[in-house]
């Protein structure tokens, strides 16, 4: 199994601190045949956690991975894969858990995609993590 760890920012329309990623993209990489975890942990632009589970109304979250760039924001064109996620609470941050198990996975072939994950608070979309390079990598093999 592969971890993965993701900073996402929720625009708040404050000016961003200097700690926090001002372009939260970031290149990944997986391997299609294994199971990969990846947690995106949720901050605002003055990077103080964003409580997620007690937000009202609740959120959805989703990965989506594609061909095409354009096509990332879910709204705008063909989705190759979405996933929601479950969220839960560890210590005082909330973060937001994508399980993508290599059954998924193994529809792709190897190669470059592009994936982003964003927020819906009643119907309004938020990108957390900006559109980022994504890249499936084939099993290595042992001699």
């Amino acid at each position: 199994m592969q971890f993965i760890r993701l900073i996402g920012v929720l625009d708040d329309g404050t000016d961003i601190r200097p700690r926090v990623p001002r372009h939260s993209a970031k290149t990944i990489q997986l391997p299609l045949l294994s199971d990969v975890t990846i947690e995106v942990e949720v901050v605002n632009n003055q990077g103080v956690a964003v409580e997620l589970s007690t937000s009202s109304p609740t959120f959805n979250s989703w990965l989506t991975i594609v061909q095409n760039p354009d096509s990332c924001e879910q709204a705008s064109g063909k989705v190759d894969f979405q996933l929601a996620s479950t969220t839960v609470k560890l210590l005082t941050r909330n973060i937001i858990v994508f399980a993508i198990t290599k059954s998924a996975l193994r529809r792709f072939p190897a190669g470059r995609y592009f994936s982003d994950v964003s927020l819906d608070f009643s119907s309004v979309k938020y990108q957390i993590v900006r559109i980022s390079g994504l890249h499936l990598e084939p099993a290595l093999r042992r001699a």
